[in-house]
């Protein structure tokens, strides 16, 4: 094969590497147009919801994905934002399935960890044309597990999660839904999606057998994945508010429910929580190259400003670590990388951080958008909601769940990221 043949393939590989990432550009473009972008509203009709019971109160059939570990009803749902799997084969949890969405690990090259599930707790989607039905779940007696998020045709059926109370919490569970009286005038096919918080588990749905679920229509979904720390990984949202953390809101904001919450707390490219937890580069294989993601939006680098010395040349080696193993793999990937996350104006080490990103996304300009959320002061000021101080937005976006929390956003600055990084993203598309 002569030199011109080479140079030919490799023309003809670039020309087809540029018609693809057009061709999820275009469907990414579609899909925020689609989006609005905004986030849905709560339904001005909802079904009668009742409390969590540990038995069930209608009769009936449950569909539930796997029975003693194997699958049964799988195909009746489309399980999304991680890759499911049966919990256990054994009772009481042999029919429940949850989604491995991060590898924790240990902190060691390589290491996997036994714990899976930071970030998101899946996405269950299916139809259902029943009037009374129940949906069966699983989540443990801890704080941060308090059960899903419903949205049925597109709408929340209420504001805040639907889950766990003292009687049900860390034992199987069925919340009931009720259309009108539960009679047959009431049926119709609705579109149901669960967003699971943190350890959901799904354990199917139960209706009378004449109105088995379906898998829902598809969604027009590229494989994206948000990437990154506790700020991606929800850390200061509450299962109160309406809309879920940061991470799951981008997913919505841009028209990809599906999307991936890979978010570890304490981790970056440098940080592993002290060797407790995987760093970026240790847990890329597991969680970013084997999902083939079409899209990725990474916004890590918090944790690494203390570690990397205000070297931005440091920073800059262990991003471009990260980015050539992922681009390596995945030649025709499309990254939007911000700089770190701030809960207020950013000091001279979060600055060198943003400014290693920076120089590493540069050398990849055919795969790598970069976003500086720095420069464009999302968040300024010194204060957070338990203690203001009047200097800028950090005083309502930054406080976490109490107030005290130095730096995880408020249910409020949860919504108010995620909403500034979908229009970055959206603003950086191609027009036309």
């Amino acid at each position: 094969m002569s030199a011109l043949d080479f140079g030919a393939r490799g023309m003809a590989a670039q020309l087809r590497a540029r018609v693809d990432r057009s061709a999820v550009l275009g469907r990414l473009q579609r899909s925020i147009s689609r989006a609005g972008p905004s986030l849905p509203t709560v339904m001005t009709t909802p079904p009668t919801i009742g409390a969590p019971t540990g038995t069930s109160a209608i009769t009936g059939t449950l569909f539930a994905p796997y029975s003693a570990g194997v699958a049964t009803d799988l195909d009746k749902f489309t399980l999304m934002r991680g890759t499911w799997r049966p919990v256990n084969a054994t009772y009481p949890q042999y029919s429940l399935a949850i989604p491995d969405a991060v590898t924790n690990g240990d902190g060691t090259a390589g290491g996997t960890g036994a714990n899976k599930f930071d970030g998101t707790g899946g996405l269950v989607r299916f139809q259902s044309a029943a009037p009374d039905l129940e949906i069966c779940f699983y989540a443990p007696g801890q704080a941060n597990a308090q059960g899903f998020r419903l949205r049925v045709d597109g709408q929340y059926v209420q504001t805040g999660s639907l889950g766990m109370n003292a009687a049900t919490n860390g034992a199987s569970s069925f919340i009931r839904l009720t259309w009108g009286d539960g009679s047959a005038a009431n049926r119709r096919m609705r579109v149901y999606e669960i967003e699971g918080l943190p350890q959901f588990k799904f354990g199917g749905v139960k209706s009378a057998a004449i109105y088995p679920p379906c898998a829902a229509p598809p969604i027009d979904g590229l494989n994206v994945i948000v990437h990154g720390d506790s700020f991606v990984g929800s850390t200061g949202s509450t299962a109160a508010a309406l809309y879920p953390g940061m991470g799951s809101q981008i997913a919505l904001l841009l028209g990809q429910p599906g999307c991936i919450n890979s978010g570890v707390g304490a981790t970056g490219f440098v940080a592993n929580a002290n060797n407790q937890r995987n760093t970026f580069i240790q847990r890329v294989q597991a969680d970013v190259i084997a999902r083939a993601p079409d899209v990725i939006v990474e916004m890590g680098g918090i944790n690494d400003e203390n570690l990397i010395g205000g070297s931005a040349a440091t920073m800059q080696a262990a991003v471009s670590a990260w980015l050539d193993a992922v681009i390596g793999s995945l030649p025709n990937v499309l990254i939007f990388m911000t700089g770190p996350m701030t809960p207020g104006t950013p000091n001279a080490n979060r600055l060198a951080a943003r400014d290693g990103k920076k120089a590493a996304a540069a050398l990849y300009p055919n795969n790598v958008v970069f976003i500086d959320n720095l420069a464009e002061a999302w968040v300024t000021g010194t204060g957070r909601t338990g203690l203001t101080k009047g200097d800028g937005n950090a005083d309502w976006v930054t406080g976490g769940t109490d107030g005290a929390d130095p730096t995880h956003p408020t249910d409020a600055g949860h919504g108010y990221l995620a909403v500034r990084t979908a229009q970055a993203i959206a603003a950086r598309l191609p027009r036309g």
